[in-house]
């Protein structure tokens, strides 16, 4: 019996294709606690509650200032930010027809897992910008020494690898939520990272255009708002204590949901 595939898994099914064709390279990533300097989302380099991947071209100096700022090097996150959004400006989602004949002639396909569960694949820095970045929704809970992967589905041994390095913004967590997410099992700690945001990893091949915090807080969407703090409300009781796996998905979502300014 012949299956008849929408059309959109026809085409999506060439990129899968491309892929196991190619040479994957694999290699661990940096991972860099970050203290934005600036409550103004629009200069932080990763917004609370999320870990954003940046991308680069090996050897560019916009890699080791990217990790220089986010290292908290006197509050030159909050200038080198603002340049990422400038670079960035004016992108916008291209049809996916389009989006998959650009990936499938690219040398290089990107694939972030984090403890082997994949957050974010088959992207690539375009032609005209320097950097690219997936921006993953993150609990706040521990993450693993080593956790995060990058694949580099590349069309040969010559071509050139990028530069990659997770930077991981705490959000706020009150202590029934941090006591919550300190008891999930060591075995299951993929909990705390989820996958880049549906839309855009729905097609799998993913827009680009759309992937840098400029992208998306562009094309009309608004950027996370800064949350007034409130007073506290009392804890719950010690007789009642937060299921830490539901908590983390809870909380995944949440961050999702807040990055997505849904």
């Amino acid at each position: 019996m012949k299956i008849d595939l929408p059309a959109d898994l026809k085409l999506l099914g060439r990129v899968s294709d491309e892929i196991e064709s190619r040479i994957p390279l694999k290699s661990g990533m940096d991972v860099i606690r970050y203290q934005p300097s600036s409550e103004d989302p629009d200069d932080q380099l990763a917004w609370p509650g999320s870990v954003v991947v940046y991308l680069t071209r090996k050897n560019s100096p916009l890699f080791k200032k990217i990790c220089a700022a986010a290292n908290g090097l006197e509050g030159c996150d909050a200038e080198l930010a603002q340049q990422l959004r400038e670079q960035s400006a004016g992108r916008v989602q291209i049809p996916l027809e389009d989006a998959v004949d650009q990936a499938i002639k690219r040398d290089n396909l990107v694939e972030i897992r984090y403890l082997g569960k994949s957050v974010a694949s088959n992207f690539y820095i375009p032609d005209d910008a320097d950097f690219i970045t997936a921006v993953l929704p993150y609990t706040g809970g521990p993450l693993a020494p080593n956790g995060f992967e990058i694949i580099q589905n590349v069309t040969s041994d010559d071509v050139a690898p990028y530069e990659a390095v997770a930077v991981a913004a705490l959000p706020e967590l009150s202590e029934a939520e941090a006591a919550a997410l300190a008891r999930v099992p060591h075995n299951q700690l993929e909990i705390h990272v989820g996958k880049m945001f549906f839309c855009f990893a729905l097609t799998a091949v993913v827009v680009v255009a759309t992937l840098t915090l400029a992208g998306i807080c562009g094309s009309g969407k608004k950027k996370p708002k800064k949350t007034p703090k409130k007073a506290a409300k009392p804890e719950k009781t010690s007789s009642y204590v937060l299921d830490p796996m539901e908590t983390a998905a809870e909380l995944i979502k949440k961050r999702r949901d807040a990055l997505l300014c849904s």
